[in-house]
């Protein structure tokens, strides 16, 4: 069963988000020539 979200389980997704979006950033920029020109959803660009 998937549960509601808490206000706490929502903070640290908020906590977490800066390291997932540079994660991201970071694969899209190595994965670029293999892929093209596909982008990251998280890429602010």
């Amino acid at each position: 069963m998937v549960r509601p979200l808490t206000p706490t389980h929502r903070a640290e997704l908020l906590r977490l988000l800066p390291f997932l979006i540079s994660i991201s950033e970071r694969l899209g920029d190595e994965t670029v020539l293999g892929l093209g020109d596909m982008r990251s959803p998280f890429s602010p660009t």
